[in-house]
């Protein structure tokens, strides 16, 4: 009688199979949010530039953040998030001559720029332009020019002593103005004008505005208006009180002492000149920059 031995030990597993067909697709998933509404090119260049090609803060809403101003000189941080940058820079304003016949100082220039964010360097240094002092004898003093980073505007020209037929000149974007002329750059376009700033290599390919700030008030004138700029400082004449210019966006000028114990009135921030006085002149109104990041 034969006997049945023990099982052998079990044999290596054998090839795989060829893979099976895909399955059906599964059901959809719910859909998802709305996303925001795209701003397009005509919205965000009115935005921008307003309806008469001319930059101001804008608002297009969700994204951007509040805008960040210096009043004295320091360092801008780039943020983490957001792509355009909006740098608008205004020079300090001049202060007023002192005299019995004495005439305004000029208000500092305004710089606008929309930079992509991008080409911009980690930190940006900001330098604010001083207003000009008060002088309580002889011509008024120039206002600083204030920038950021390679984006400059000239301070105002201080007043003069004296029954000039001038007085102090608005700032340009280079350079500061002085008794007697504007500004580099401000091209002789009438005060409170706006130019071209072609040569700035920090902001080609970005939208870019300067507008010049305002003359000072010649002999027995009221300073000049600007739009942008810091406004002109009164001047000073026959006891008379000479208003100083104003500003849409720069600070105002100073009205003129008018009786020999009134000081000239200060410009106000950002880059309004000073009044003229017989007495003390007023101080010319710092300058400013403000950043503002959009998204």
């Amino acid at each position: 009688m034969n006997l049945v031995g023990p099982p052998g030990p079990a044999g290596a597993n054998g090839l795989d199979g060829a893979p099976g067909p895909p399955g059906a697709d599964g059901a959809g998933g719910p859909q998802g949010p709305v996303g925001p509404t795209a701003v397009s090119a005509d919205a965000f260049n009115t935005s921008i530039l307003g309806t008469d090609g001319l930059i101001f803060t804008p608002n297009l809403g969700g994204g951007g953040s509040p805008p960040i101003e210096f009043p004295s000189s320091g360092d801008w941080v780039k943020p983490a998030t957001g792509k355009l940058v909006l740098v608008e820079v205004w020079g300090g304003g001049g202060s007023g001559g002192k005299g019995g016949d004495s005439t305004g100082g000029g208000g500092g220039a305004y710089q606008g720029a929309v930079i992509n964010m991008a080409l911009l360097p980690a930190t940006v240094p900001v330098t604010i332009g001083a207003g000009g002092a008060a002088v309580s004898s002889g011509n008024g003093l120039g206002g600083g020019l204030s920038s950021f980073g390679a984006i400059t505007a000239g301070g105002g020209g201080g007043g003069r002593s004296g029954a000039a037929s001038y007085g102090g000149g608005g700032g340009g974007w280079r350079t500061s103005g002085t008794g007697a002329a504007e500004g580099l750059g401000y091209f002789e376009l009438g005060s409170g004008q706006p130019v071209d700033d072609p040569n700035n290599a920090e902001v080609n390919n970005a939208v870019v505005t300067l507008w010049v700030g305002a003359r000072g008030g010649a002999y027995g004138l009221n300073g000049q208006n600007s739009i942008y700029g810091g406004a002109g400082g009164g001047s000073r004449s026959n006891n008379t009180i000479r208003p100083g210019g104003t500003s849409s966006y720069g600070g105002a000028g100073g009205a003129g002492g008018g009786p020999s114990t009134n000081n000239g009135g200060n410009g106000m921030t950002p880059g309004g000149g000073g009044g003229a006085s017989a007495l003390v002149s007023g101080t010319g109104g710092n300058g400013l920059v403000r950043i503002t990041v959009l998204g």
